[in-house]
């Protein structure tokens, strides 16, 4: 099962708030949800975001494909190019 990103980030700026080394919180985080749960990987990158001044968990804005899809839009964009098709 994916552990949620948001709750592991909020769980990482804790840890990074008491002050807890990177290694401490990567320890911490893995033997209360679970082995694997946090990656080192993942737990440097926040660290570092944290200390340069970014307390913030969500991610930045970004160009390119939407995490979401506008169902309804696929939805008629399909209709719509069928309809063209089939004429």
């Amino acid at each position: 099962m994916e552990k949620n990103r948001g709750v592991i980030r909020e769980l990482l700026k804790y840890e990074y708030e008491l002050g807890h080394s990177v290694k401490e919180a990567i320890e911490n985080i893995n033997r209360a949800k679970g082995a694997g749960t946090v990656a080192q990987r993942t737990a440097y990158e926040w660290y570092s975001k944290f200390e340069s001044g970014n307390l913030t968990v969500e991610d930045n804005s970004r160009s390119g494909r939407p995490r979401e899809v506008d169902r309804e839009a696929v939805l008629n964009a399909v209709k719509d190019a069928f309809t063209i098709f089939i004429s």
